[in-house]
């Protein structure tokens, strides 16, 4: 399972063995992942000091939903193997693509989980603080197709589809209630180089991670697309006519320029 993180303009390029991160047995999460076209099944994120986790689809079984339930499992990713961390989630009724997003923001570790009930989807978002201990399990966006998660500055901002169009909503912390953000998404070009607008909130590029192709405008990033800042080029990975394509943009002369060759 390949994946990308990003945080503070530094790229990461990660390929993650399923094997490596099943508790028991690793054939139960490859053939679970690897069955599986859609993306939401591997989650990862970028800590304060650059340790890596991963948040992944493990091995179904029991939980106090019924008899065969999704269950997600934590780990911390290291070059001479993983660790368990934290305690796991289940649902007897995940989305097609449960897992939402993980990502780190402000000493809190926040992660998206979707849920389907009569098809129509929920999602919660999850926040874990360390110092001080406080965790909450919070509702956000009913009825909205989540997109994903990422985080703007010191927040965590969730990202969703809605008939009518995107809708966003804004985590500033573990202990403060979400709130909507406006439906705008902007990226600009300024003196200090390319800054991100999502609703009323405006932070430099380099203080977005998580998923950053949510918080594109769909000209940048389409649907299903995948983006990163590598601190001079941002990087959109499009899938068209079957084709994998990256497209470059940098700022120049105060504007968003698409670079040859992407």
């Amino acid at each position: 399972v390949d994946e990308a993180a990003g945080a503070g303009g530094e790229v990461r390029r990660v390929v993650v063995d399923p094997d490596a991160l099943a508790p028991s047995p690793p054939e139960a999460l490859a053939a679970g992942v690897r069955a599986s076209d859609a993306r939401g099944h591997l989650a990862l994120a970028v800590g304060p000091g650059g340790e890596l986790g991963a948040l992944f689809r493990a091995e179904d079984g029991p939980c106090h939903e019924g008899p065969v339930c999704a269950r997600f499992a934590f780990r911390r990713l290291e070059e001479t193997g993983t660790e368990r961390r934290g305690v796991g989630l289940a649902t007897a009724s995940p989305c097609a693509r449960p897992l939402v997003g993980y990502v780190q923001a402000g000493g809190v570790w926040f992660y998206g989980l979707c849920i389907e009930e009569g098809g129509v989807p929920r999602t919660v978002v999850y926040a874990i603080q360390f110092e001080p201990r406080y965790a909450v399990a919070a509702p956000a966006l009913p009825g909205a197709r989540p997109r994903g998660l990422a985080t703007l500055g010191s927040a965590a901002v969730l990202v969703a589809e809605r008939n009518e169009g995107p809708v966003a909503s804004v985590f500033p912390s573990a202990t403060e209630a979400p709130r909507p953000l406006g439906p705008g998404r902007e990226l600009a070009c300024d003196a200090t180089g390319p800054a991100l607008a999502v609703g009323e909130m405006r932070v430099p590029l380099g203080e977005v991670s998580g998923d950053l192709g949510a918080l594109l405008p769909p000209r940048l990033a389409p649907a299903a697309s995948r983006a990163v800042w590598t601190g001079e080029v941002l990087l959109v990975a499009v899938v068209a006519d079957g084709t994998l394509r990256v497209r470059r943009h940098r700022c120049a002369g105060g504007a968003l320029q698409a670079l040859k060759g992407g």
